[in-house]
């Protein structure tokens, strides 16, 4: 089930933040930024991986002990700007799901319905389908 929050996803409860990632290690607008900011390590789990490498439907992570956190880098558009890939999101929610998903609580803003361009309709129906017995809170402002 999706729960909706009106706050910011830094002042949630939960164990991982999921946030989509471009395969260029830009990391300079939107939520993106913001993790970038508070979170450098995401940053460089992202340039771990190889720039410019087609890792759609994959994600990198960082743990932040001090806040006891992870933040998921998904890979679900190419390019930066509005490239948002509806099967990519799907692809890495699953594995999300295998990865994290038992264990922890997740918590995601609308990924890809704001610079992605992609349809915020198609994309909380991946989720239902995808997170069919647990929460998942997505972060609204």
């Amino acid at each position: 089930m999706i729960k909706y929050k009106k706050r910011d996803i830094f002042k949630g409860n939960e164990d991982v933040i999921i946030h989509g990632c471009n395969c260029f290690h830009t990391m300079e607008a939107g939520i993106a930024a913001a993790i970038k900011e508070k979170y450098p390590g995401a940053y460089l789990a992202d340039c771990e991986s190889i720039k410019g490498a087609n890792k759609l439907g994959f994600y990198t992570s960082y743990y932040h002990k001090k806040d006891d956190i992870t933040i998921v880098n998904a890979y679900t558009q190419y390019y930066p700007g509005a490239n948002f890939q509806l099967s990519a999101f799907e692809t890495v929610m699953k594995r999300i799901k295998t990865n994290f998903y038992y264990r922890y609580t997740l918590s995601m803003p609308k990924i890809g319905a704001g610079i992605g361009g992609g349809n915020w309709d198609q994309i909380e129906q991946v989720l239902i389908n995808i997170f069919t017995d647990k929460d998942i809170s997505i972060y609204v402002l």
